[in-house]
């Protein structure tokens, strides 16, 4: 009876170790589902924590969201009624290195970085995953595409439908005269609707200090900030369209901070 149960837990030992030596799973431990169990590699199962943004717009410090009114003065009004642009290029910088997003879409038989994130709400982006574990020091990104970039990726027909990519370009390429609409805001002056459309801005890179510090298998959460009054300042109700477009090129590097 003894040797029965022996050969018995030999046998139950033996399967034991044989399923926990063919156990897969993801080995990156910089992964958002790294396994401390699994000991062969799993194909292609790893996940990656994913980077978030949301955008706010303040105006001073007020917040306020689209169709909100704001007085100028005691007589005239201002009203944000859209606001679109495309933020891309992010890059995440520590004391001695930097992280880029690992998203990518195929474009014209290569593959680019897919970070690119079309604004027209005050809402959470998902700009894509990353792969590091550090101490975070500043955030760069860039606003908008030079035109000459945008119309390379034509024909858009073969852009991946489902990529941040795609929508950026639908919503903000002009295919009539091949020009790509860095910032589109469409505001209320007193009673006047005006669109401001900027296809080159004076500067598209931003850089903001931010410490964020990034844990492995973690993600990374910001807000960013528009400040709308900044951004068009000096706004009055005689400001005419270049006016404002000179506005918003002289302001938009003050006009952001992340939070």
């Amino acid at each position: 009876m003894r040797k029965v149960i022996l050969l018995i837990n030999l046998f139950f030992g033996i399967l034991f170790i044989a399923c926990e030596s063919t156990e897969e799973g993801c080995l990156d431990i910089l992964s958002s589902n790294f396994s401390v169990h699994a000991v062969n590699a799993c194909d292609s199962c790893c996940t990656y924590p994913l980077v978030r943004n949301n955008f706010k717009f303040v105006y001073d410090t007020i917040e306020f969201g689209f169709n909100d009114t704001i007085l100028l003065n005691e007589m005239d009004t201002f009203v944000l009624v859209n606001f679109k642009s495309c933020f891309n290029n992010y890059t995440f910088k520590s004391i001695d290195s930097s992280y880029t997003i690992l998203d990518s879409v195929e474009v014209n038989d290569a593959f680019i970085k897919d970070d690119f994130v079309f604004i027209d709400s005050e809402t959470n982006y998902t700009i894509g995953s990353v792969r590091f574990e550090d101490k975070i020091e500043s955030i760069e990104f860039q606003i908008g595409l030079d035109d000459n970039t945008a119309t390379g990726f034509r024909p858009f027909d073969n852009i991946n439908q489902e990529s941040n990519l795609d929508e950026s370009l639908d919503s903000l390429y002009n295919i009539n005269d091949s020009t790509f609409s860095d910032i589109s805001i469409t505001i209320q002056l007193g009673d006047e609707l005006r669109t401001i459309i900027i296809n080159e801005l004076a500067s598209r890179n931003v850089s903001i200090n931010n410490e964020n510090d990034v844990l492995r298998g973690n993600g990374i959460d910001f807000q960013t900030v528009i400040d709308i009054k900044a951004l068009l300042a000096p706004l009055s109700i005689s400001s005419t369209d270049q006016d404002i477009l000179n506005n918003i090129n002289n302001n938009i590097q003050a006009a952001i901070s992340i939070e």
